[in-house]
């Protein structure tokens, strides 16, 4: 385990309550904000205008995807490409785990299926995704590109939203998201126990709006 790697993550509870707070809880009001100040514009923030209000929500919107991507590699491990390609069907809520196995649109590192399981924070949270979900993968995204040759990650914004937050952490790896990886092993293994990563959801007192 490259321990210089997990230091870079001093303490996973804190950077999910962050990230519930920060990308989980963005509003159209918070980046219609973000937006004006990042243009230079002072106190009071002027009321928001309907093209504005479609900035706002897409910025938002980035964000919310941005922390599923953060909770799957932080709380399962789950590399990139299989949080990209991540179906609902994979996702077994009754029986509390997810199943990263072939699909019409990913191709795991190994034939093998790997269950990763999950404790009944992590299924609350998959939940409240699930409802609000307008398509069969986790992650929102655009369609995936399946016969093409280039790589492709169909849900890019997320992942490069996500990559930009964790480098304002202080993040500095240059693939931050397998930092996430590698400090989900590290807290299984120190706390000998395959449901410890998911378990930061709890300590994190994650809440969904």
């Amino acid at each position: 385990m490259n321990s210089k790697l997990l230091s870079e993550i001093d303490n996973p509870e804190v950077l999910l309550a962050a990230g519930a707070k920060e990308l989980a809880g963005a509003t159209v009001a918070t980046e219609h904000e973000a937006i004006w100040k990042e243009l230079g514009g002072e106190e009071p923030v002027p009321v928001i205008n309907q093209a504005e209000v479609i900035r706002a929500n897409l910025r938002a919107s980035c964000k919310h995807e941005a922390f599923k991507v953060l909770v799957l590699g932080l709380c399962a491990g789950l590399r990139r490409g299989e949080i990209d390609s991540l179906l609902w069907s994979q996702v077994n809520l009754k029986e509390s785990h997810i199943v990263v196995k072939a699909t019409d649109c990913f191709s795991p590192k190994s034939n093998s299926i790997r269950k990763v399981p999950i404790d009944a924070e992590f299924v609350r949270l998959l939940k409240q995704w699930n409802t609000k979900s307008t398509g069969r993968f986790v992650v929102e995204g655009v369609v995936p590109k399946i016969e093409s040759d280039s790589h492709h990650h169909r849900a890019g914004r997320a992942h490069a939203e996500l990559i930009q937050w964790l480098h304002a952490k202080g993040l500095t790896a240059r693939t931050p998201l397998h930092s996430l990886r590698m400090e989900f092993g590290s807290v299984v293994c120190q706390k000998a126990c395959v449901y410890g990563a998911s378990r930061l959801l709890r300590r994190a007192n994650i809440a969904i709006s």
